[in-house]
């Protein structure tokens, strides 16, 4: 039994599956056994070549081996409570592949997989079970069995609670969808939520991006929830399917949840994904030097990838320009020297600009010099005097002589809402918002029959609702289609002569004085 491990890169073949305990797989006696059905068994040196259902309750499975595979096979199915596993391998027999390796069932509580060896198959492992740990295991390199419909993951989260414990799970060279893919799934009219999946001092490598959430293909969202994923002290390898997101993607925030940084915020909103971007619980980009650019022992930020991040939450906001992402966070983590060609810029704007050019300059305001913060630091803050009355819709960074010469845009006060094509309604929560108030849409967040970044005025306001018209008092603009996924930013008036605007670029906060 291995010592010393204090993280899932230590963990690998060698200390893992029949290694864990030092055992000759020519020892093992071979078993027809398919089931498991006596209380508290200890099963012990046996290997198998197909699929063995775990009934019981209380049962050991310790030093053993399963090989095979084929179209639909599983290795082992987990329906009683208490499973433990030690030092068992799966793995693939020749020219095949297992579907999944382990399935744990929905009726299953408290399995523990520990020091396990999993690997071939289309789906290492399949989680429904509640209070499942994996602890220093080593999961990894999904294979296709003959008729594959080719939808792998490496470890499929997809109801109960789990924890991955000091694991080390490298997806290899398969990358549809991810190393770990927590997506809660209604299958026959069975609700499997997730309560909490914590991911701890773990390896993750290969998918589309390494960690998935997503909770967009449940059948029934409202009853299979996502809740209390953390995600900390990991290391992540950047090798991922560059054709889904075309930079390293250490998570896919499908449906946009907010990240935070402590327990105490997670807490108070179990629907976000705690992800510490600071301090010693940060996760971190590893085992990529023979990728460029090489971000090595580089912060692993979760949120560029999220199209809804609220810019005020003093993480990576979502909106910089595709080319531009890579560039800043290079910045951000001190990895890269003359990120930019030319010197930073400031601009508040009355129009937006796009990746070629900067926005329109606000009257009467001038474009700021910036100096760009590394490795983690706030950029100094800027503030804008004598200025006129006039619109402001949002701010930009640019480059005053690279490409792309924007970088970094935003709305000013993103909100991110749904719209209702029946009623023509915006529903945004407490949003604030009175009757005459100004208003534009993000590019490409804006509700069907309107237009990202020209200015609307709200109408019929209630507390959690209201509708847009494109003159002050008129009538509501026809909301063509539903959608889950508005961005919307409130039109700032500066109405008086020497009135100022101080904007603060460490997080990109942005407030009027």
């Amino acid at each position: 039994m291995p010592g010393g491990i204090t993280h899932g890169r230590q963990v690998n073949a060698s200390n893992t599956g029949l290694n864990y305990n030092g055992i000759d797989p020519a020892t093992l006696t071979p078993s027809a056994r398919t089931s498991f059905d006596v209380d508290n068994e200890v099963i012990e040196g046996l290997s198998f070549t197909g699929r063995v259902d775990v009934n019981a309750n209380g049962v050991t499975i310790r030093n053993c081996m399963w090989v095979g595979g084929g179209e639909s096979t599983f290795g082992i199915l987990v329906i009683g409570d208490g499973l433990t596993m030690e030092g068992v391998t799966i793995k693939p027999a020749p020219a095949t592949a297992w579907y999944i390796g382990l399935f744990i069932t929905a009726d299953a509580v408290s399995t523990t997989v520990h020091g396990c060896d999993i690997s071939g198959c289309e789906n290492q492992v399949s989680q429904y079970g509640a209070d499942t740990q994996f602890i220093e295991s080593y999961i990894h390199d999904s294979l296709l069995p003959p008729a594959s419909e080719g939808h792998a993951d490496n470890v499929e989260v997809y109801g109960g609670s789990a924890t991955f414990t000091r694991c080390n799970l490298p997806m290899g060279a398969l990358t549809a969808d991810g190393s770990i893919n927590i997506s809660p799934l209604t299958v026959d009219g069975l609700d499997h939520s997730i309560a909490y999946v914590h991911v701890v001092d773990c390896a993750i490598d290969g998918g589309q991006a390494h960690i998935w959430v997503d909770n967009t293909k449940s059948v029934d969202t409202t009853h299979a929830t996502i809740h209390n994923v953390s995600i900390v002290r990991c290391d992540f390898g950047g090798h991922t399917d560059v054709g889904t997101f075309d930079r390293y993607a250490c998570l896919a925030n499908a449906d946009g949840r907010p990240t935070v940084d402590t327990q105490a915020e997670q807490d108070a909103n179990p629907d976000a994904i705690l992800w510490p971007t600071r301090g010693s619980q940060v996760n971190t980009w590893r085992l990529c030097s023979d990728l460029a650019p090489d971000r090595n022992g580089a912060i692993a930020l979760p949120d560029i990838f999220d199209p809804h991040l609220n810019q005020g939450s003093g993480l990576m906001p979502g909106n910089l320009t595709d080319t531009a992402e890579p560039i800043v966070l290079d910045a951000i983590n001190s990895v890269a020297a003359a990120l930019f060609t030319g010197t930073l810029k400031l601009r508040i704007c009355s129009a937006n600009g796009s990746d070629a050019s900067a926005g329109t300059q606000y009257s009467s305001s001038t474009d700021q010099t910036i100096t760009f913060a590394t490795g983690g630091a706030s950029s100094n803050s800027q503030t804008y005097a004598t200025l006129n009355a006039g619109d402001v819709k949002g701010w930009e960074i640019y480059d005053s002589s690279g490409t792309p010469k924007r970088i970094w845009y935003g709305l000013w006060s993103p909100v991110n809402c749904t719209a209702q094509a029946s009623g023509d309604t915006i529903t945004s929560t407490a949003h604030g918002l009175s009757n005459t108030q100004k208003i534009v849409f993000q590019s490409g967040y804006a509700p069907g029959g309107t237009t990202a970044g020209t200015t609307y005025f709200v109408v019929s306001a209630t507390t959690n609702n209201f509708q847009i018209s494109t003159t002050s008092g008129g009538s509501a603009v026809d909301i063509t289609a539903d959608s889950s996924t508005v961005t919307y930013g409130v039109v700032k008036t500066v109405a008086n002569n020497g009135d100022s605007l101080v904007v603060s670029t460490g997080g990109i906060t942005t407030s009027a004085d």
